[in-house]
């Protein structure tokens, strides 16, 4: 008599066959309506079962079983009934349990469900509701469309899949071509950055047309999520579901309360940092919905890419060495650097010249600085970076303070070109150079030593906003002194004299200016404004 097997199915009933027997034909054997709609030639797959225990019992997938599993994309443990044979134990459960099942597994043409560890990026128009009712349903639908386009193709070009699209947000998934798990997070985050600067060009057409402008708030997660074909058999698609999803939906509603345009998760920063390519800024503790404990969030504000320049790794260097509470320094050492005419960056190995400097009231403070840059520069040049110049360190640390503070990413390529001043002026180092403003000058001797640096009234107004940074006379420009915002601004509209918070003299003498009070007004009332002129401000500063 030939050996007895036993299966189990699973929520159904235990049988016993001979060894040797498909699984298949133990189930109609004993009364088990086991689907077969191509009759057990393996050209359905509708008498599939997942394997629960025991699968070292059962015969090895042939040819057939093969072909139709990689077709279908079977994950580990999912067998054809027809085609396996028990030759012990098992335990396990079919898949297809009626006509309603079966006509739903033979009208899929796509990989039936699976567990995939995936990237996920949710993004959504911030107020879109009252940017479409005040326009025609035409137009919401062509910029819409035009808005999906370069979105979409942010996403296509870092290998994304791009999910579904929800009115006017959108999600994309990131890891299905097998990628390591930090490499699908970069490039969901590159995609994140890659959907900002498109937005650039999108805003750009929408000022011009419509006098409109979108902004955008980016979640990501990394997480294990379910993915397969879902939806009524006529119009059905791919899709990723799973908490791992709701969570990036719930980041991303977080944006607009943190002020950032992209948030990350915890899980999301652990997967890519072995990478060292993401690069972060402010970091949040948010409840989100349907989580008992606060979560932590990262802002991202750039991704290194596998080529990435000489340049972004001296930046990268940087932000890993420089302390927050050491960021408003540096960021001040970068405006004397540049309105002394790299006077600071000359001195730094003449002792006796530097502490004549730091005896001075105007750099009163700024040893700690002087210091941090002197060490990176000697580390840089340990690690082979020897082609930056003291004066170019000092700007691109400057950008980094501003970055790490939650401001602008503001980009810069070495070698910095010094275009602003005419050769002449800069060989007679003469006093036609503009000298470090003081804090008791008008605004006329103020706009005067912008003039001579090449900057105009809003690039003098916009870099005064760097005062949000740090403090004077012992008192803090803003309630966060480690904070770039624009909070400074609206602090000197309201100015009350009070002793709480510091207001330099000069800074209320450009606000007496009606023309800079209009810069003034239009900062305080939008900080994405005054960032962008921030950023080209800067840049045209460090290149006299």
């Amino acid at each position: 008599m030939a050996e007895q097997v036993k299966i189990i199915y699973d929520h159904e009933k235990t049988v016993t066959t001979e060894a040797g027997t498909t699984i298949l034909k133990t189930s109609l054997a004993n009364g088990i309506p086991h689907m077969h709609v191509c009759g057990g030639h393996a050209r359905c797959s509708t008498c599939r079962v997942i394997v629960l225990e025991g699968a070292e019992n059962l015969s090895p997938p042939n040819e057939k079983e093969i072909a139709l599993a990689t077709k279908k994309n079977f994950p580990p443990g999912v067998r054809l009934a027809c085609q396996t044979k028990v030759m012990g134990d098992v335990k396990l459960r079919r898949l297809v349990m009626d006509d309603t099942d079966a006509n739903l597994v033979i009208g899929s043409s796509g990989p039936g469900g699976r567990e995939e560890q995936l990237a996920i990026l949710f993004s959504d128009v911030r107020n879109f509701t009252p940017f479409s009712e005040r326009q025609l349903p035409y137009d919401i639908i062509h910029i819409l469309n035009r808005y999906f386009k370069e979105m979409g193709q942010a996403i296509l070009d870092n290998n994304g899949f791009i999910d579904k699209y929800m009115g006017d947000g959108m999600m994309a998934i990131f890891g299905l071509q097998g990628e390591p798990n930090a490499q699908k997070c970069a490039n969901a985050a590159r995609a994140a950055l890659s959907m900002t600067e498109k937005l650039a060009e999108v805003n750009q057409y929408l000022q011009k047309h419509f006098n409109e402008q979108f902004k955008i708030g980016i979640g990501l997660h990394f997480s294990s999520v379910i993915v397969g074909e879902v939806g009524h058999p006529q119009r059905h698609g791919f899709t990723a579901l799973g908490d791992g999803v709701n969570i990036a939906s719930r980041i991303e509603s977080t944006t607009k309360r943190a002020n950032a345009t992209i948030l990350a998760s915890e899980a999301f920063i652990q997967e890519v940092r072995s990478l060292n390519t993401i690069q972060t800024g402010r970091v949040f503790l948010a409840k989100l919905k349907g989580k008992s404990e606060k979560q932590k969030l990262f802002e991202i504000t750039n991704c290194l890419t596998e080529n990435e320049t000489a340049t972004s790794r001296i930046r990268h260097f940087i932000r890993e060495k420089l302390p927050l509470n050491l960021a408003p320094r540096i960021l001040r050492l970068a405006f004397h650097e540049v309105m002394s005419y790299k006077g600071m960056s000359a001195i730094l190995n003449d002792d006796e010249s530097m502490a004549d400097l730091l005896s001075e009231e105007l750099h009163k403070n700024m040893a700690p600085a002087f210091s941090f840059i002197s060490e990176t520069y000697e580390s840089l040049k340990q690690e082979s970076y020897s082609n930056i110049s003291v004066n170019e360190l000092i700007y691109l640390a400057g950008a980094v303070a501003v970055e790490i503070t939650g401001g602008p990413y503001i980009s810069i390529e070495l070698p910095i070109p010094n275009t602003s001043i005419e050769t002449n002026q800069i060989e007679s180092r003469e006093p036609k150079l503009p000298g470090i403003p003081t804090e008791n000058e008008s605004f006329n001797d103020i706009y005067i030593r912008f003039k001579k640096a090449n900057l105009d009234r809003k690039d003098m107004v916009a870099l005064m906003g760097a005062h949000t940074l740090g403090q004077a006379h012992g008192r803090y420009f803003t309630e966060n002194p480690y904070r770039f915002d624009n909070e400074f601004f609206k602090r000197l509209l309201r100015d009350d004299l009070s002793m709480t918070y510091a207001v330099l003299a000069s800074d209320r003498e450009v606000l007496k200016d009606s023309k800079s009070a209009q810069y003034i007004e239009q900062y305080a009332d939008d900080q994405e404004v005054f960032f962008n002129d921030f950023r080209a401000a800067y840049l045209k500063m460090i290149q006299i």
